[in-house]
């Protein structure tokens, strides 16, 4: 996982956020507890400290703040606030939001303690990882067509 975030800083269509400090995430899981969510998953919490956010051709992992870019209009959405419009419309509260692509949507299932990819229209299970670096490597690898890094 780090190699290909490493790999892909010097992408000019990347948008890699600073890694997240103990304060960044230590305060998100307050508020995420506070509003009687999930804490982060341990894995992901591991990607946060690496990057706090991430997108690129397509694909999008939440940080632990609002990201704005203004030189491209764009804005990245938090994990928290993420979470709360998600349950609100799908009203899946086993699932934990951490991203998105087009067509997928990337959840951690707080049950049976694994990260899936999930089909964004009907939100059926695609595929199942032990690991967020696995999940992680799986969607970014593929577009890089790069496997187990």
């Amino acid at each position: 996982m780090n190699d290909i975030i490493d790999s892909l800083r010097s992408d000019k269509s990347a948008m890699i956020v600073h890694m997240a400090n103990s304060e960044d995430i230590t305060r998100c899981q307050k508020e995420l507890v506070g509003m009687k969510m999930p804490a982060l998953p341990i894995g992901f919490i591991d990607f946060l400290r690496v990057a706090n956010g991430f997108v690129w051709d397509g694909v999008y992992f939440y940080s632990t703040d609002e990201v704005v870019n203004e030189e491209e209009n764009f804005t990245l959405s938090d994990i928290i606030t993420a979470n709360e419009i998600f349950q609100e419309n799908r009203e899946m509260p086993d699932k934990f939001l951490l991203g998105f692509s087009d067509e997928d949507i990337f959840t951690y299932d707080i049950k049976q303690g694994k990260y899936e990819i999930l089909d964004f229209t009907s939100c059926e299970q695609m595929k199942e990882f032990e690991t967020f670096k696995d999940l992680f490597c799986d969607v970014v690898g593929e577009r890089l067509d790069v496997s187990d890094t």
